[in-house]
């Protein structure tokens, strides 16, 4: 493992810091002219994120429940804060939206957009500011975990919006609660959260409008008023209505009850195995609960009279609307990242998977019951027609105008545990390599956080690397050190890419990291587990992560120059003598106003660079305040 302990220090030649500092003041930019084959045209990827809110998001990674005060370990509350980060760190390599699933689908919640455009002009509910990226944080804090895993029906709500066509959710159902979008009730700083399906009314076309409300006159509602015989009234939902009688039942006094097989209620148990609130290989039935006549005493006579009262009712309608796709330029690449923690537990949208991958019946759709989950033949009923849907995306245009408009399927398997774990990963594998995407398996926090990366890096260009590896040589004796450099950059439509250089070992077999392990995967990309130098955790394949970016500390930098007349020779720089102060910038007149700002972006030293212009050398410099030199990389602009 490689050991660095010394304190960040830059050192700066005259000649080195008036270029720095014209480059750092120069009002303009010179264009690339490089050529860079990889990068993404036609504009950012469409990238539509679906995600599992089934009951088991509600426990930890190891899949049990997590103890009061640890909330925080929920990998409910783990992806909340994961997607924050990575969207931030990638805010420019994507466009974004995102729909939820239970055992039911959510419409597309927030449609796919740029991620640092302004989210009012999406949503007018929000507050002024609001970018998209904030906007889907906000959803994801108000989305909950609750029942089963199905996997079908959000990718026919995926499939529908990338198409342009009608607005899906569950299809047989069209009610207020399943179609109606919250809005932004900026007293609480949060949506309502009583709203959880509805898709964004700005993800489908709203001309005419999808939702109506009509009143009905004078419908007639009943209701009911309770007396018992000591004239007291124990139930009464007519309120101050004009009431018609319907008439009454007398019911006789009782005596306590003596029997304890007698149901007055019941609850849910599940013939399979229950796993994380989800019953897994079977299903729910109510089961009997009976109770003696403690909670069941004597009870009074009384009369329950039925009455019917006249009212307007308004009358929500769903008139049914068109997704707007996002999908316009045939260079833009289109992706559907699926995340979930478990195997599918239900699925009621066989018909509809089978209808858009165009087969004549569930029939006909690949038999995994036996292959991946090892039940047998005709046991995969929660996950069948899954895989056919993705390959129907991958392999055929969604959009007939526009050349080129797949949409292929990355999927990541967050915190599986158990029995179903290996059977989950299989089968979201399986679904990847149909999507023509990449599967990434997560246990904890850092793990997501650098699969989620490493997915985005797939989708925005990849992790690229321009200027080619730098080696550790010894001048004196015409030989190698084990260690090797190299500048990586994520391709971005924006104007600076994000980018770093990152440390690495030689061996016979190809590049190790600093734990020994192979640094590169099968197909030749960074493996997420790796680990470069100057890296306190894994880094893989995440561009911004670790390497000499996190080493250098930010406004921690001793900033280091020679004031002398003539040319340095074995000179030593000290802090005492040598400290680049803001009166020693060799800066004129009229602009020495810049100088303290100036120093502070020396020293914070963005981590965010472009390490594709830059070439990468390694230099042995002896340190005034250390016995031995220390080898140390330096970029050279």
């Amino acid at each position: 493992m490689l050991a660095n302990k010394n304190k960040n220090v830059v050192f700066l030649l005259p000649g080195v810091l008036t270029l720095i500092v014209g480059l750092l003041l120069s009002p303009a930019r010179a264009d690339d002219i490089e050529i860079y084959g990889r990068a993404a045209v036609g504009g950012k990827p469409n990238v539509l994120f679906i995600v599992d809110m089934s009951q088991s998001m509600d426990y930890g990674t190891d899949g049990l429940a997590v103890a009061p005060g640890n909330e925080d370990q929920k990998k409910i509350n783990i992806l909340r804060r994961v997607m924050d980060d990575v969207m931030q760190a990638n805010a420019g390599s994507i466009n974004a939206g995102i729909l939820f699933f239970t055992h039911h689908t959510s419409g597309v919640r927030w449609p796919v957009s740029d991620l640092e455009a302004d989210a009012v002009a999406i949503d007018s509910t929000l507050p002024a500011g609001t970018t998209v990226l904030q906007a889907i944080n906000e959803h994801l804090k108000i989305a909950r975990p609750n029942s089963m895993t199905n996997y079908a029906s959000p990718l026919i709500e995926a499939a529908r919006y990338f198409r342009g066509e009608p607005v899906w959710i569950n299809d047989y159902w069209s009610w207020y609660w399943d179609h109606s979008y919250p809005a932004f009730d900026q007293g609480w700083g949060q949506y309502q959260d009583w709203l959880p399906l509805g898709a964004n009314p700005a993800a489908y076309d709203n001309d005419p409008p999808a939702i109506t409300w009509t009143v009905n006159k004078d419908v007639p509602v009943a209701c009911n008023i309770v007396t018992e015989s000591t004239g007291t009234v124990t139930w009464n939902n007519c309120g101050t209505h004009t009431l018609t009688a319907q008439g009454c039942t007398a019911y006789p006094a009782k005596a306590a009850w003596t029997e304890t097989n007698v149901c007055t209620s019941s609850h849910r148990e599940c013939t399979g195995t229950e796993s994380q609130g989800e019953c897994v290989d079977g299903s729910w039935i109510n089961v009997c609960d009976t109770y003696g006549d403690v909670n069941h005493p004597a009870q009074n006579a009384y009369d329950d009279c039925r009455y019917e009262y006249l009212t307007d009712q308004d009358v929500f309608n769903w008139n049914g609307a068109n997704y707007l796709s996002p999908i316009t330029d045939s260079c833009q690449s289109n992706y559907i990242v699926f995340l979930s923690d478990g195997i599918p537990t239900t699925n009621p949208a066989i018909d509809a998977a089978t209808s858009l991958a165009g087969l004549p019946s569930s029939n006909q759709c690949e038999d995994v019951g036996d292959s991946i989950f090892g039940q047998g033949k005709n046991n995969d009923w929660s996950a069948r027609c899954v895989v056919e849907v993705v390959d129907y995306l991958a392999t055929n245009d969604q959009v007939s105008a526009v050349p080129n408009s797949v949409v292929k399927t990355i999927t990541i398997g967050f915190g599986l545990s158990g029995a179903e774990a290996a059977k989950g990963n299989a089968f979201l594998e399986y679904m990847a390599e149909k999507g023509q995407g990449s599967f990434y398996s997560a246990s904890d926090e850092t793990s997501l956080k650098n699969s989620l990366n490493s997915a985005i890096g797939e989708i925005s260009g990849q992790t690229d690397e321009f200027t080619g590896i730098a080696i550790d040589s010894r001048n004196n004796s015409f030989s190698t050190d084990n260690r090797a450099f190299v500048n990586l950059f994520t391709p971005s439509t924006r104007r600076s890419w994000a980018g770093n250089t990152k440390g690495y070992f030689l061996s016979s077999d190809g590049l190790r990291d600093v734990d020994g392990n192979a640094a590169l995967d099968a197909d030749g990309k960074f493996s997420a587990s790796a680990r470069s130098f100057w890296s306190g955790s894994a880094d893989g394949n995440a561009v911004s992560e670790g390497g000499a970016s996190a080493a250098l500390t930010n406004g921690g930098r001793q900033l280091l120059t020679y004031t002398g007349s003539v040319a340095p020779a074995g000179v030593t720089l000290t802090t005492g003598e040598h400290s680049l102060s803001h009166c020693r910038l060799p800066l004129g007149v009229a602009i020495r106003a810049q100088r303290a700002p100036l120093l502070r972006r020396l020293g914070a030293c963005p981590r965010r660079h472009e390490p594709h212009h830059s070439l990468a050398h390694v230099r042995r410099v002896q340190r005034p305040d250390h016995a031995r030199g220390v080898g140390r990389l330096v970029v050279r602009l």
